[in-house]
C-alpha cells in the first residue's frame, strides 16, 4: 500500500520539476508569448492518463501556485486556470470516452484552446 502512494506522487513531482526547469529559461526579449507552456502540457498529459496516475485538485492547485510564484503572475491565477482546464478535460473525457485516437486529439486540442482563451481574457481584464 505504501508503494502505491509513492507511485501516485510521480505526476506531481514530474510536473514540479518541469515547471522549475522551464521557469529558469528566459525567453528572448519580445518573444515571451512564443515559449511553450510546459506546465499546461504536463497537466493535460497527467489528466489523460487517469487510469494509472493522476493529479488531484489539491496537487493541481499547488502546481498553479508554484507557477505563479516563479513567473510573477498574480497569485492564484494559474491555479484557477489549471483547475478550470482540468475540469473541462475530465468532462470531455466522460462525454467522449476515448472511443478512438481522434477523440483523444480533439479533447487535448479543446483543452489547450480553452486554457489559452481564459488566460487571454484574464490578461485583457486584469491589465485594462
Amino acid at each position: 500500500m505504501k508503494n502505491l502512494s509513492i507511485l501516485n506522487l510521480i505526476p506531481f513531482s514530474s510536473s514540479f520539476i518541469l515547471i522549475l526547469i522551464c521557469s529558469t529559461v528566459t525567453p528572448l526579449q519580445g518573444y515571451s508569448f512564443t515559449n511553450p507552456s510546459v506546465s499546461i502540457a504536463c497537466l493535460i498529459y497527467w489528466c489523460i492518463r487517469k487510469e494509472t496516475f493522476h493529479l488531484n485538485l489539491l496537487q493541481t492547485f499547488f502546481l498553479g501556485i508554484l507557477n505563479d510564484c516563479l513567473l510573477g503572475t498574480p497569485l492564484g491565477s494559474s491555479s484557477l486556470f489549471f483547475i478550470l482546464t482540468r475540469l473541462l478535460l475530465l468532462r470531455l473525457q466522460n462525454r467522449l470516452n476515448f472511443i478512438s485516437f481522434i477523440s483523444e486529439i480533439v479533447t487535448v486540442l479543446f483543452s489547450i484552446i480553452f486554457y489559452y482563451l481564459i488566460v487571454y481574457f484574464f490578461i485583457i481584464i486584469y491589465f485594462k
